[in-house]
């Protein structure tokens, strides 16, 4: 099935991809964030926590040594030591085991040797610390120094100098893992902008594609227009492909063909006009010469009235004196015949 494209067809796709690009995206940004959070945690619970616990370990077997020696030269009470020696003594085999195993996974073989060996070495310190809170309750210096000059060393041997050897390792850990995290954000973002960047170029290679055809569009139309008000309505639009433009395009080339007849219709009609009034002007000029005809008629005939009346003025003229002879003829009768009476009489 063969898709006809229109304009709210092509808008709609730029839509949908930007939209489909924008859920990417988000979508993708998400998945990393939950990654990069969980990897932050792994992070945090195998080389932070760790790192942490181990400075802890050397801070605790560090302020031992300093109390002990402090008490000896009665610069600290022996209580307050004591109990630091009873807190190091339960709190020490616990921050090892609970930082030694997470920072075990993923370790590296040199790590791994110096937590066995610590692990081996950790009761020493906490026999110490035992020693300790012993010697300060004992009350007596030659115990407390007894501890210092003879476990403390150990400890220092076994525990001491493999933890300052670990924990910069565990540093440097913490600093990778660090530096990978910045490396995935990084990544991030480039993909970030990748995907934008493409989102944004076949947006606007669509958005081009179609200004390019409307641009067409509009171009063909004008000349169409241009050639109608010039009078030629012979040209017509083609099309484009793409629905709305085209309905607009035969709905021209439709207009200038139902013109064209119009003004064909027109041009017959104005023919037929010219045609009837050159007919007419014949007929007028026939009723003319009819009509002068007719008035020299009519002032021949008033010419020949107007002789009849002359001629009947005439004969009245003409009647009248021939009564006054008829009257003096009688009159002259009437006087003969009177004559003849009395001449017959005498």
């Amino acid at each position: 099935m063969k898709i006809r494209w229109t304009l709210k067809i092509a808008l709609a796709a730029v839509a949908g991809v930007a939209t489909l690009t924008l859920a990417g995206i988000t979508g993708f940004n998400s998945l990393e964030a939950y990654g990069q959070k969980e990897a932050l945690a792994r992070v945090y619970e195998r080389r932070v926590v760790p790192a942490a616990q181990f400075d802890e370990i050397q801070t605790v077997l560090r302020e031992l040594r300093f109390r002990a020696a402090a008490v000896l030269l009665d610069q600290m009470p022996r209580v307050s030591s004591k109990q630091q020696a009873e807190e190091a003594r339960d709190s020490l085999g616990p921050l090892w085991t609970s930082g030694a195993a997470p920072a075990a996974l993923g370790a590296s073989e040199e790590m791994r040797a110096l937590m066995k060996e610590l692990d081996a070495a950790m009761p020493l310190a906490t026999a110490l610390a035992d020693k300790l809170v012993k010697a300060y309750e004992s009350d007596d210096p030659k115990v407390l120094s007894s501890v210092l000059e003879d476990d403390w060393p150990k400890v220092q041997a076994k525990v001491m100098k493999p933890l300052a050897r670990l924990v910069p390792m565990q540093h440097q850990v913490v600093m990778d893992a660090f530096n990978e995290a910045g490396e995935s954000a990084g990544r991030l973002v480039t993909a970030d902008l990748a995907i934008g960047g493409a989102c944004l170029a076949l947006i606007l290679a669509v958005g081009f594609a179609i200004a390019r055809v409307v641009g067409k569009a509009v171009r063909d139309f004008s000349n169409a227009l241009d050639g109608v008000a010039g009078g030629d309505l012979t040209a017509r639009v083609g099309t484009c492909g793409c629905g709305e433009i085209d309905r607009m395009g035969e709905s021209l080339n439709r207009m200038q063909g139902s013109l064209a007849e119009l003004i064909r219709s027109v041009s017959s009609g104005a023919v037929q006009i010219a045609g009837a009034s050159q007919g007419l002007s014949v007929a007028s000029q026939q009723v003319a010469t009819a009509t002068t005809q007719q008035s020299e008629a009519a002032a021949s005939m008033a010419a020949s009235v107007e002789q009849m009346t002359v001629s009947i003025d005439q004969l009245t003229q003409h009647s009248g004196e021939a009564l006054k002879v008829s009257r003096h003829t009688g009159e002259l009768s009437a006087q003969g015949n009177e004559a003849v009476q009395v001449t017959v009489g005498e």
